[in-house]
């Protein structure tokens, strides 16, 4: 099976309104949908989670309605925690529904979902580890919709290693996983290549 690993589009952090609910920008709507056709052709048609963040729920959306897919929200992918999480408001599941057609009938969140405490990098990478070892004894191929900081450490557990450059937005890992064999694949390194000039970037910062 593969296991296939992206960073929600990109946002805009100067925008007014709540702290961790923004939304994705037009270029990050753009991001999202060319992602999603990509997947389309390599033929994916798998289980797909994604953090309970809007940024992440929106990306997600959008890659499920060009793969008439659903999706499973999964607090281990949530963003890496910070003080101000104090006063944030995550959504139920019940809202995601409400709010995002494509969530499974199914799906299951616990709540609060959130961190609630600052956390380093090798703790989200620590947190993680359920995730990566659940994945391990899948049959089916994955799509795991995250932040910077949980796209690389997914990364780090299924591959083995960091990721050399870290995950842009919309960019796109895969890493093949055969139960019988014990070295991985990398397939895909945070990838670009469906992405045009000026549309590869971290957050509102344009690298190519």
């Amino acid at each position: 099976m593969i296991v296939y690993i992206t960073r929600h589009g990109q946002i805009d952090p100067t925008v007014e309104g709540e702290r961790e609910h923004y939304p994705l920008t037009p270029l990050g709507r753009i991001q999202a949908t060319k992602l999603g056709h990509r997947l389309r052709e390599l033929g994916f048609n798998g289980l797909i989670y994604t953090s309970p963040f809007h940024r992440c729920l929106e990306t997600t959306e959008i890659i499920c309605r060009i793969l008439n897919a659903k999706f499973y929200p999964e607090k281990l992918l949530r963003e890496v925690g910070f003080a101000w999480y104090a006063h944030y408001r995550g959504l139920t599941v019940a809202e995601i529904a409400a709010k995002y057609p494509s969530c499974s009938a199914d799906a299951r969140l616990p709540w609060p979902w959130w961190p609630l405490t600052t956390e380093t990098d090798e703790q989200v990478i620590k947190r993680v580890l359920p995730l990566a070892e659940r994945l391990r004894q899948e049959t089916r191929d994955v799509l795991l919709v995250g932040h910077g900081g949980t796209t690389d450490a997914m990364f780090y557990h299924l591959a083995g290693r960091h990721v050399l450059r870290g995950h842009s937005n919309a960019s796109l890992s895969a890493i093949r996983l055969r139960p019988e064999v014990p070295k991985v694949e990398v397939l895909l390194e945070a990838d670009t290549a469906h992405l045009g000039k000026g549309e590869v970037t971290h957050n509102m910062n344009v690298v190519a």
